[in-house]
């Protein structure tokens, strides 16, 4: 398996077969185990693969370490396919390094702008996203948003949610095709209505 550099990793969501369902760590290949991690978390960042072995810039570290290996056949490539913007109206909101309000500031976004992409994978109420411009970043999921328009001068700007109606649609009507009819057949009212009224007041 070959993962591009820098990629975003996450272990499996089969723990099958590992100790307490939790997948090892290690200093090394085969060297001492440093930590765990549970299924589907992610992990870290991708450096070099060796043989089965895949190192990893971890998360956060362990045992002290802030690179490990794991094998490669227990983690995947996390995927980000919808972009999310900073909730309209918020401003110095905290891009941060780990999903905690005590952890590290990475940088401040305000309504409007771009966070980057997500799978919207959460922990602790943040979501995980792979920053616009590079690099990983959490943010509370109560200050982002998948729904965005654009402004003419091609500002971002958040809006609510759109609903998708994937119903059957009632046959749609040909205004065009309509129109001059009833302007024909109002006039024919208007016409008779006021012949009418001659006729009344000249006897």
């Amino acid at each position: 398996m070959s993962f591009v550099s820098g990629a975003i990793l996450k272990t499996k969501t089969d723990s099958t077969g590992t100790p307490n369902g939790l997948f090892k760590v290690f200093a090394d290949p085969n060297g001492a185990t440093i930590g765990t991690f549970k299924q589907s978390a992610y992990v870290g960042v991708f450096v070099k693969e060796v043989g089965n072995w895949t190192q990893i810039k971890l998360r956060s570290t362990l045992s002290g370490k802030q690179y490990g290996w794991i094998l490669t056949d227990k983690v995947f490539q996390w995927t980000t396919p919808n972009t999310y913007y900073i909730s309209s109206g918020r401003t110095g909101v905290n891009v941060r390094n780990a999903p905690s309000l005590t952890s590290g500031i990475v940088r401040k976004l305000n309504g409007g702008q771009m966070v980057g992409k997500s799978d919207g994978y959460q922990e602790n109420g943040f979501v995980l996203f792979a920053l616009n411009g590079g690099g990983i970043g959490w943010v509370s999921r109560d200050y982002v948003t998948r729904q965005t328009t654009t402004t003419p001068t091609g500002t971002p700007t958040t809006q609510p949610p759109v609903i998708v109606d994937d119903l059957p649609k009632e046959p749609s009507i040909d205004v065009a095709k309509y129109a001059g009819a009833t302007v024909v057949f109002l006039s024919c009212v208007l016409l008779l209505t006021l012949v009418r009224y001659a006729v009344k007041f000249s006897k």
